[in-house]
């Protein structure tokens, strides 16, 4: 789980005044609703990069992304999935 680095959760999972958390393959003791372990094996994507997640409070989508060729995130050659 190294190279997924953090999961912006701002559905309420965090404890109070955290907006990231390091991902993990255990139940942290102070969030609740946590159901996983959920993925075992996290690679780096094809620029040798590591991958973000992120979850919409509004929408509860999750959005998952490269920083693209350049290592720069929120930009247009960005590769995300979004479900």
């Amino acid at each position: 789980m190294n190279n997924l680095t953090s999961a912006v959760m701002v559905s309420g999972c965090l404890p109070v005044g955290q907006s990231t958390a390091p991902l993990c393959n255990a139940a942290p003791q102070d969030i609740g609703c946590w159901g996983g372990p959920y993925v075992t094996t996290v690679v780096n994507d094809a620029w040798n990069l590591p991958y973000t997640a992120s979850i919409d409070a509004t929408s509860h989508t999750i959005m998952v992304r490269s920083a693209g060729p350049n290592g720069i995130a929120d930009d247009s050659d960005d590769v995300t999935y979004q479900q």
